[in-house]
Parts: structure tokens; C-alpha cells; sequence
């Protein structure tokens, strides 16, 4: 059994260059998701929706669709 190289460029010279290919895929695929996930969305303000959103006087009423059901 051989052991592997101990540094990426001997590690990366040692591949062909199919499987380096493949190592810069899979490392740009890495990178785009430390760069996502190191994205915070801002806060959202409290109340920021006051004033949008409506309920009408019957909202608690039972359904009609469901009266047999009672």
C-alpha cells in the first residue's frame, strides 16, 4: 500500500487530469457553499407588516365545508 503525498500540490500533481478536473469541481462547489452560507440575511424590523394584513370578523366561525363533521 503506498501512502499519500502530504501536501496538496504533490497530492494534485499526482492526479490525473481528469480527476483534477473533477478536485476543482468539487472544490468551487465547496467554495460557493462556505460563500452562502456565511450570508446573513438582514433582521427583519418588528412590525413590518402592520397594517397589511387583514382578518375579517368571522375568522374563528366554524366552516361550513366541515358541518357534518360537528
Amino acid at each position: 500500500m503506498s501512502t499519500m503525498p502530504v501536501s496538496i500540490p504533490q497530492v494534485w500533481n499526482h492526479l490525473s487530469a481528469a480527476n483534477q478536473k473533477h478536485a476543482l469541481t468539487y472544490m468551487e462547489f465547496l467554495y460557493q457553499q462556505q460563500q452562502e452560507s456565511e450570508k446573513k440575511p438582514a433582521p427583519v424590523p418588528f412590525g413590518v407588516l402592520k397594517g397589511k394584513l387583514n382578518m375579517t370578523e368571522d375568522f374563528d366561525d366554524p366552516l361550513p365545508e366541515f358541518e357534518e363533521y360537528r
